[in-house]
């Protein structure tokens, strides 16, 4: 009985998820991601911004001052911001994890996870 109670869940979460692919939001995301990854001007942008993550993390680590890796840093990603491509891939993304949290916070109203039993 439980097998089959635990298979028909996992059905349903496997048809939410294929419903979720489905969606236009999701599929916008996926011709985003691929516009995106083809950008060289992006990608450079976040390589950079990885870099200088790195060196601060590096500075911060070692009690060195970081202010001036700090402004580049905040320079490219304003920079990263302003390119259209991003800001739609940005606003798709968050989305998308919108519908996962709600999904999430639903679930955990059905089943109240934080309360405990008598």
């Amino acid at each position: 009985m439980a097998k089959s109670v635990n298979e028909k869940i996992l059905k349903k979460v496997d048809e939410l998820i294929t419903e979720i692919k489905k969606s236009s939001d999701f599929q916008n995301y996926k011709y985003l991601t691929e516009k995106l990854e083809k950008n060289s001007t992006i990608k450079r942008k976040v390589q950079e911004i990885k870099r200088l993550q790195k060196e601060i993390a590096k500075q911060e680590y070692y009690h060195q001052n970081s202010s001036e890796q700090l402004k580049k840093w905040n320079k490219e990603v304003e920079a990263l911001k302003q390119i259209p491509l991003y800001q739609d891939w940005i606003t798709t993304q968050e989305k998308l994890n919108q519908y996962c949290q709600e999904i999430k916070s639903q679930l955990e109203n059905c089943f109240d996870f934080n309360q405990k039993e008598s």
